[in-house]
């Protein structure tokens, strides 16, 4: 009798055992539960965002030669200078200021022909010179007057915008609205905020480069000109 007190006993404690571990057990659960939504609620993602816009050209940048050969240096050299003074004064009357005109090189060397016992051929002289084209409609009629001039050496053309800052203000606010779109998707969230942005590094070319025959056959190929804005944000 005392055999069968002692092993319902035990078979009781037994029973409790496993319903106190039991509990302690649903407990643990709920409670790593609980803990694993706060963490995702409160979650922090950092995500990159960028937004690109094509921007026609509004100006232009007409890069030219002025060559001249005499067997005198300086009538060669006078020759070259007038010639450059010519030009400054017909831009001057098409309406393109001094300050958008710079002379980038000028020289004056001998020219000798090896195969008749160094002969001289004549003292070339050679000066280089921009101008600035503000209203890009206007670039072939300003160089078909340097042609009247003639002026006939044209190295090549840069197709610019003169002003990006408002086109770039306008992409970066893009390209946050990007980061966003990109933060609601990934947390699955209707709604996030903002917590850090960072503006990242965009290398933006503002001109293209074209030679003057290119740009003469297809005028497309200087028709836009790509600008990107990229930033670094973190959302909750």
């Amino acid at each position: 009798m005392i055999l069968k007190n002692k092993s319902f006993t035990i078979i009781l404690c037994a029973i409790l055992c496993i319903l106190v571990l039991g509990s302690g057990f649903a407990c643990v659960s709920a409670y790593e539960g609980e803990s694993l939504n706060t963490d995702v609620e409160n979650m922090k993602i950092t995500v990159m965002g960028e937004a690109s816009e094509y921007v026609d050209p509004d100006c232009a940048r007409v890069y030219m030669t002025i060559q001249n050969v005499d067997l005198d240096v300086n009538v060669s050299k006078s020759a070259t200078l007038d010639m450059y003074q010519n030009a400054v004064n017909k831009l001057a009357e098409l309406e393109i200021p001094k300050n958008n005109i710079d002379m980038s090189y000028f020289s004056t060397y001998p020219s000798y022909d090896y195969s008749k016992n160094k002969t001289l051929v004549g003292y070339y002289a050679v000066l280089n010179f921009n101008f600035k084209v503000d209203n890009i409609e206007n670039v072939n009629n300003i160089i078909d007057e340097m042609y009247q001039l003639g002026i006939t050496n044209i190295n090549h053309i840069n197709y610019e915008i003169s002003e990006t800052n408002e086109v770039y203000n306008s992409l970066l606010e893009k390209a946050v609205v990007n980061a966003e779109n990109k933060a609601k998707l990934l947390l699955q969230k209707d709604e996030v905020s903002l917590v850090n942005l960072v503006e990242e590094n965009s290398y933006n070319c503002t001109s293209i480069y074209r030679s003057y025959a290119d740009s003469s056959i297809n005028a497309d190929l200087s028709s836009q000109i790509k600008l990107t804005a990229r930033v670094q944000a973190s959302f909750m």
